[in-house]
């Protein structure tokens, strides 16, 4: 058993963060995951995928314009990038609205195209 809460924080700077404790039940888990951990290569690899698994999650708890896009958003962006010979914003690839307006503004424009009709 833990001798202390453990806890999780997001630190923005030395004077902003936000921390939460860990729920026992969690935190039991977690410590016991840590102690199977015995090499800085298993610990790193550990880390990346918990975090990777945290920023979806983290995501669902952002304001809807700040979120990220999805995978499919990001593949139907891509492959109108290449066929409309267009670059993709840099926030299109960050947020969900970005991504929307550029899709809303090529996905008609490549619909013209491949129809044949001009706008």
């Amino acid at each position: 058993m833990l001798s202390m809460p453990l806890k999780l924080s997001l630190a923005f700077n030395e004077h902003e963060y936000l921390s939460a404790d860990v729920p026992a039940e969690a935190a039991e888990v977690i410590e016991r995951q840590f102690a199977r951990l015995t090499t800085k290569a298993s610990r790193e690899e550990f880390a990346e995928a918990m975090l990777k698994h945290l920023s979806r999650v983290l995501a669902t708890f952002l304001e809807p314009d700040l979120r990220p896009p999805t995978e499919k958003q990001i593949a139907f962006a891509m492959a109108l990038s290449r066929r409309l010979n267009v670059p993709i914003p840099r926030e299109a690839l960050m947020y969900k609205e970005a991504i929307e307006d550029f899709l809303s503004k090529y996905a008609y424009n490549s619909k013209s195209r491949a129809s044949g009709t001009r706008s």
